[in-house]
């Protein structure tokens, strides 16, 4: 299925966490059921959601009223980054992180449509490049990476495993 022409993406609203914090849930449940031990209950858990929506960073996309996907996009990152071979360093980067969809709606194509939205987005706001990072053990999120056009740039290793830093030029 073909969401490109109905996902419309918005800033969330704190009277979305709760669906947002379910959806999260349930991917963390899918994931583990696919063996790939990337998120748990620490992370990403409730106040970092709310953290993220208070700042106005959390974007969500619904189809027929239910939240399909959500995503951050900032210019934080963790100290680990610095140690990223990135293409433009001295250039403005936007950072991609908790890119989630709800596991209903997994592979039909929403997280690559997000990514594509995001590309945009970002171009318009400046940025020379998306930096992102990816568990190396998440082969879905791998593949819609490579598929992408992101390139590895560095790996580093946080509390669940190591981790690729990957970036793209838009």
């Amino acid at each position: 299925m073909d969401f490109s022409h109905e996902l419309r993406f918005v800033p969330a609203l704190i009277e979305n966490l709760e669906d947002i914090f379910t959806i999260f849930r349930a991917a963390v449940e899918k994931m583990e059921h696919d063996g790939i031990h990337q998120w748990d209950e620490v992370y990403p858990d409730r106040q970092t959601l709310q953290n993220d929506i208070l700042k106005n960073q959390m974007f969500i996309s619904k189809l027929d009223g239910e939240i399909v996907c959500a995503y951050v996009i900032n210019r934080e990152c963790d100290g680990e980054y610095s140690s990223g071979n990135w293409n433009y360093p001295d250039e403005t980067a936007l950072i991609v992180h908790r890119l989630c969809v709800n596991p209903k709606y997994q592979h039909k194509g929403i997280a690559h449509q997000a990514m594509l939205y995001i590309e945009a987005q970002a171009g318009k706001m400046g940025a020379r490049s998306i930096r992102l990072d990816c568990f190396t053990l998440n082969p879905f999120a791998l593949r819609l990476y490579s598929n992408l056009g992101y390139h590895k740039t560095g790996v580093v290793t946080w509390r669940k495993g190591d981790f690729y830093l990957m970036e793209k030029s838009i």
